[in-house]
């Protein structure tokens, strides 16, 4: 393999991450209706945005990303929408992270992130 069949291949896998994601909010929600769970931001099918973070940050591995790269990757795979149905934007996420309810969750460098190593499993 190549390094663009490799990058697009890694590219297929993202996006079946994502529809998979979306399904299991549906069903979530489709048993939620049901009155099988209880009702919970996350039982309802969205992701709150420091869970979407996570969930793109273990797709790479862990590895150090540009959090311009993390928005996107949470953009295109549908992980998050913001309350008005709009992207989320890199400054969301560079807040997010600092914020002092979530800054344990992340580690950052500049434009970098990471989950920190005691969640990154």
């Amino acid at each position: 393999m190549n390094d663009t069949s490799i990058t697009e291949e890694i590219d297929r896998i993202e996006l079946q991450v994502g529809t998979l994601a979306q399904s299991i909010a549906a069903l979530r929600t489709a048993i939620q209706q049901a009155g099988l769970i209880p009702t919970t931001a996350s039982a309802a099918g969205r992701l709150k945005l420091h869970e979407a973070m996570a969930v793109a940050l273990r797709q790479r591995g862990n590895a150090w990303t540009k959090i311009s790269e993390l928005a996107g990757m949470i953009n295109a795979q549908g992980l998050y929408k913001k309350g008005d149905g709009s992207r989320v934007e890199p400054n969301q996420l560079h807040a997010r992270a600092n914020r002092p309810t979530y800054k344990h969750m992340f580690e950052k460098n500049g434009p970098m992130i990471r989950l920190s190593s005691d969640l990154s499993s």
